[in-house]
């Protein structure tokens, strides 16, 4: 193995750093095409993402508050009751209220695309040709 590039070695290096270059010009103009499209796409969305959240929170206040009176009127009875068919059908019923999951309706919408290196070319082109 040599410790200096040869000519070929050179002149395959300037190739690739000069289709780096491109190919990261035209990765760069498509990801910013891709990017608009998708805030354009969420433009869409997002008017029925807020509206289906504001719904969420409305089903989720309701529910808090069968819970609450729920635990209310349980609070209310005598213990003897807690341990009767009615009490005990009363404690199911505000468990299944408690252990409703209105939280995972959820959506998480794509991200804009980035993070490319504008100097992943330069990286390669200043590699050193030979010990210094």
């Amino acid at each position: 193995m040599a410790l200096k590039l040869s000519k070929a070695q050179l002149t395959t290096r300037e190739e690739i750093v000069s289709r780096l270059r491109l190919t990261h010009d035209d990765l760069s103009r498509a990801m910013v095409v891709f990017n608009e499209a998708l805030a354009a796409a969420r433009d869409v969305i997002q008017p029925q993402i807020d509206a289906h959240s504001e719904v969420m929170q409305a089903a989720r206040e309701f529910a808090g508050e069968v819970v609450a009176g729920a635990q209310e009127a349980i609070d209310a009875k005598p213990e003897d009751w807690l341990n009767s068919v009615k009490g005990q059908a009363a404690t199911s019923f505000l468990e299944a209220w408690e252990d409703l999951d209105l939280d995972a309706d959820e959506v998480d919408l794509p991200e804009d695309l980035e993070g490319l290196d504008p100097e992943l070319a330069d990286t390669l082109a200043d590699a050193p040709i030979k010990p210094e």
